[in-house]
């Protein structure tokens, strides 16, 4: 009898941890051998670039970066990261639902609503980071960050740079 609880709770489990993934898409030439890579440049920030991201972007990248034992060098494979704002519809949304039953000669009705709460949009950063050696690029990530729009600066950068974290945390692929 004990054995019908045990096995259902494995599968939750397995279920849950199935479904788990690495934040972000990365992508990566799966013939270069990125153990050899210890050394980068920044390239500088495209003209459409918001400044104060491009700045919180480098900062993040050289913290990380050097907290791995990398080296800013300007013989290094080039990083060059990009951020773009999007505005996209949000998801969530709140239901009401009432419901009814029946007994004997009484009935009830059901019936539910659905509406958005708050604003229809959310502001999102799309973050690009490519890592590019000899003119081509070798390896890439990219991931989408929930960007409210009255956050404290401080809270954009601690957002920021776990998003990047996450993402760098994630290189050097692990070629199978």
């Amino acid at each position: 009898m004990l054995r019908l609880p045990h096995c259902f709770s494995m599968l939750l489990l397995l279920s849950l941890f199935g479904c788990a993934s690495a934040p972000g898409n990365i992508d990566y030439d799966t013939d270069v051998d990125f153990s050899a890579i210890a050394q980068y440049q920044l390239a500088a920030p495209s003209e459409e670039q918001d400044p104060l991201m491009a700045k919180r972007i480098q900062d993040t990248l050289q913290a990380e970066l050097s907290a791995r034992g990398w080296q800013q060098t300007p013989d290094g494979v080039l990083l060059r990261y990009r951020s773009q704002t999007l505005i996209k519809p949000k998801s969530s949304n709140f239901s009401i639902g009432i419901g009814g039953g029946s007994y004997g000669s009484r009935g009830g009705i059901s019936g539910g609503v659905s509406m958005p709460v708050g604003s229809d949009e959310e502001q999102v950063i799309h973050l690009r980071l490519d890592m590019v050696q000899q003119g081509r690029v070798i390896w890439r990530a990219e991931d989408e960050i929930k960007w409210p729009e009255r956050e404290a600066p401080e809270k954009r950068n601690a957002r920021l740079s776990d998003a990047v974290s996450q993402l760098l945390a994630q290189f050097p692929p692990s070629v199978q």
